[in-house]
């Protein structure tokens, strides 16, 4: 999802041929349907709030750390190859060049924005989920009031009805990621997916049946606010509903082990490095799975070194 939303959102990587669907390219209103930052943090919430429950504390340092060193590496290798092939943007002047590498100001690469804020919200998430612990409701009405506060300003920042440093900027990205990283943290909480199957049984035909429907009225619309939050919500939940293919399960696993790196990199491939030979392809499905297929093979090795550099500790 991701990767298709950066392939397409806009012709900053380069032109493409596509047939154009209610006055816009078909790619690129596919592209409604993605919202990778609310699946990844909801899920994210989802999956830390099940280790915090078995475990009572989770080594917030530790995976923060994990998540930084497969960062830095792919920091090294395509700033590097960023200044022998663009010298006149890479590395730049030494305060850009701390401002990325801390990933406080992400401007050699914009997907790496995203790292910032949610290294912060997973080094609160010990006090996030003792907060949630205590009193769900409450906890939730905060991150909500601060999710809706967070848009409004945003709103007015986008409209020039006021201007924010980009030290609020980060603040409020940070909040924004609150009341979705709790969400997936209640859906763990109240065992919401296991009570929903057990009270259908074997009608799992009907969530086929609202996914589709889901996917049709999510693509109605390209307003964001509050829709992106509450589709990828009910999209998890449907989906971890379906009968899940044995091949498809496993490619997905597979592919998740290595897609904080094809994160880290892939970007460079369609909009920064390499976009003239990738757009060259012409066709949006050939770009995509080009870029999937760069993305993944340059992770393998970034992956490889990982695991030996912490096997050297």
């Amino acid at each position: 999802m991701m990767i298709w939303l950066h392939c397409f959102s806009s012709t900053q990587g380069g032109v493409y041929y596509d047939f154009l669907i209610f006055g816009e390219q078909f790619s690129h209103f596919l592209t409604r349907a993605t919202n990778p930052v609310e699946f990844f943090i909801i899920l994210s919430g989802y999956g830390l709030y099940c280790l915090f429950q078995s475990k009572h504390k989770i080594d917030v340092w530790k995976r923060a750390l994990h998540l930084y060193c497969l960062f830095l590496i792919s920091f090294i290798i395509f700033v590097s190859i960023g200044c022998l092939i663009k010298p006149n943007i890479y590395p730049g002047g030494i305060i850009e060049f701390i401002q990325n590498i801390t990933t406080w100001h992400t401007t050699y690469n914009h997907t790496w924005w995203f790292l910032f804020p949610y290294l912060v919200t997973l080094l609160l998430s010990n006090w996030i989920f003792r907060f949630l612990h205590k009193n769900s409701i409450i906890t939730v009405s905060i991150a909500a009031i601060i999710y809706i506060t967070c848009y409004f300003i945003s709103w007015m920042q986008y409209h020039n009805y006021i201007s924010i440093s980009f030290w609020c900027h980060q603040f409020i990205k940070t909040l924004d990621f609150f009341l979705p990283f709790i969400i997936g943290a209640c859906i763990a909480k109240y065992n919401i997916i296991e009570r929903i199957n057990a009270r259908i049984g074997q009608k799992k035909f009907i969530f086929i049946i609202a996914l589709v429907i889901l996917l049709i009225l999510r693509l109605s619309t390209d307003f964001d606010f509050g829709i992106q939050l509450l589709y990828a919500i009910v999209f998890i939940i449907i989906y971890a509903l379906i009968p899940q293919n044995r091949y498809i399960s496993i490619f997905l696993e597979h592919m998740g082990k290595h897609s904080a790196t094809m994160w880290f990199t892939h970007a460079f491939f369609i909009w920064y490095l390499f976009n003239d030979y990738f757009y060259a392809l012409r066709y949006p499905i050939l770009i995509f799975l080009a870029t999937i297929g760069a993305s993944y093979s340059i992770a393998l090795p970034i992956d490889a070194l990982y695991r030996k550099l912490i096997k050297m500790k």
